[in-house]
């Protein structure tokens, strides 16, 4: 029912986009901007999950709607928050704990685990994007 191959391609991107924010975030030596990426990693996911589904009916059509409009909000209030603020203190702290060597090292323990992260709680835009049920009241109850 479910194309799962699209739920691996979700992993590649997400993986792929932590990778070029992490090297960002090495040119500014601040990881907070992942926090700005975390929400688009769910746009990126149901983007995949929706393109891999031929059927594309009402409900992927409202759930894409509704997953676009949140992770632009998200993401455009948290750079605008952070814009010109030094690292957070939660990435200060990982950072000291994980020197020498967090450059590097913030790959996988801050970008990639967000990635992870991500795709397992984007699993439901898995089901909601490629399922065959008819959208319902409760859909709309939902929205």
């Amino acid at each position: 029912m479910y194309d799962w191959n699209s739920y691996w391609t979700a992993l590649g991107v997400l993986l792929g986009m932590g990778l070029v924010t992490w090297l960002i975030s090495i040119a500014k030596r601040n990881v907070g901007i992942v926090d700005t990426l975390w929400s688009l990693m769910f746009l990126a996911a149901a983007l995949v999950y929706w393109q891999s589904d031929a059927a594309g009916g009402e409900r992927a059509m409202l759930v894409l709607g509704l997953v676009t409009l949140w992770s632009l909000r998200l993401a455009g209030h948290i750079a605008w928050r952070n814009w010109g603020e030094d690292e957070d203190y939660r990435y200060r702290e990982i950072r000291a704990r994980n020197e020498p060597g967090f450059a590097f090292k913030s790959l996988y323990l801050v970008f990639w685990l967000q990635a992870a992260i991500a795709l397992i709680v984007s699993l439901p835009l898995l089901a909601a994007l490629q399922g065959d049920a008819p959208i319902g009241w409760l859909d709309y109850v939902g929205f």
